[in-house]
């Protein structure tokens, strides 16, 4: 049945393009505010502050004013991070061969907490009182660390998977995993030393999982079929998933990242996407903007995206979401 849904929904996609004609009738627009010449693989905020990783450092700077965003400290991790996740008074770090490092993360003296030994630490998120985390050497397992005592993590259990983990997320007790064989699967990590499968989205032949982003009960999954598309799902009280809308895209999403209002979506090209999530059930694209380089992460806070191109001249780019004047 899922199947069929798909394929009726593919054969009635609509075109778009790239210039919105809609800006006066969502009451918004993308404009590119300013650009900073240094970049990284991945920027987190904690209010106005923002930790940028790049190579084995961990930039820290000050967000207030995004045309005068200046440097406050740099902690130099003891490998480079691959990943890394902040909650509380805290940043987790995926140093690769060397694991874990759990770092306070006061700007004015950023320091170690502690560090626990993991196979090859390659992506890593934090939610309540545990860290997961992707290692081994083919990326295939989870790590799940209790960090309630910062200073001293343990490892209490692990998931193995049979394919390269290429995405996961954590939401609400549930693991989210992508793997590069087709398959999406759902854990229940409410007892972190027993998690137990909930959902299994299957090899599906006549597509591609390429990128996913969760919000509340909502799945938001890229694909690539004969034409790229986005299928949102909805996680039901059965713990079975079921689509609730389908919309093409003029890109395969490789990235993609959601607010209560609004989701980020981007193809590795110089375009932008910026998703409603007004009515979460059926996202749209609102609008979209062109810069001049090729971001590979991006996060919206506020009103503004910024979005990391990491490879030639590495940059930070601003983009302001703004409101129509009526």
């Amino acid at each position: 049945m899922a199947l069929a849904i798909i394929s009726l929904t593919l054969t009635s996609c609509f075109d778009f393009e790239f210039e919105s004609p809609y800006e006066d009738i969502n009451g918004i627009y993308l404009e590119h505010v300013q650009s900073y010449e240094y970049g990284g693989t991945k920027l987190l905020f904690s209010g106005n502050i923002g930790y940028l990783v790049s190579n084995d450092s961990m930039q820290i700077h000050d967000f207030t004013h995004v045309d005068s965003i200046f440097l406050l400290n740099v902690y130099q991790a003891s490998y480079y991070i691959s990943d890394f996740d902040i909650a509380g008074a805290y940043a987790f770090l995926a140093c690769g061969i060397l694991g874990l490092e759990i770092v306070d993360r006061n700007y004015e003296q950023p320091h170690i907490v502690a560090s626990l030994n993991l196979d090859h630490a390659r992506k890593i998120r934090v939610s309540g009182e545990h860290a997961y985390v992707v290692t081994g050497a083919y990326i295939n397992v989870v790590d799940i660390v209790n960090i309630a005592d910062k200073s001293n993590p343990i490892l209490v259990s692990n998931i193995s998977f049979n394919g390269v983990i290429i995405h996961m997320e954590v939401h609400s007790n549930l693991l989210y995993i992508l793997l590069n064989t087709n398959e999406f699967h759902i854990i229940d990590v409410t007892d972190p030393i027993s998690p137990s499968a909930v959902y299994v989205l299957p090899y599906n032949d006549s597509l591609i999982y390429r990128s996913f982003t969760v919000r509340d009960d909502y799945i938001y999954l890229s694909i690539v079929a004969d034409i790229p598309g986005l299928i949102t799902y909805r996680m039901q009280d059965n713990n079975e998933l079921a689509i609730t809308s389908e919309i093409c895209c003029p890109g395969v999403f490789r990235d993609m990242y959601a607010t209560t209002s609004y989701g980020l979506a981007l193809t590795g090209s110089s375009y932008i996407f910026l998703l409603s999530l007004e009515y979460p059930a059926a996202p749209s694209i609102s609008e979209t903007i062109s810069i001049d380089a090729q971001p590979e992460y991006g996060i919206i806070k506020d009103n503004y995206i910024y979005v990391l191109a990491p490879t030639f001249t590495p940059s930070l780019k601003i983009i302001e979401i703004k409101q129509v004047d009526q």
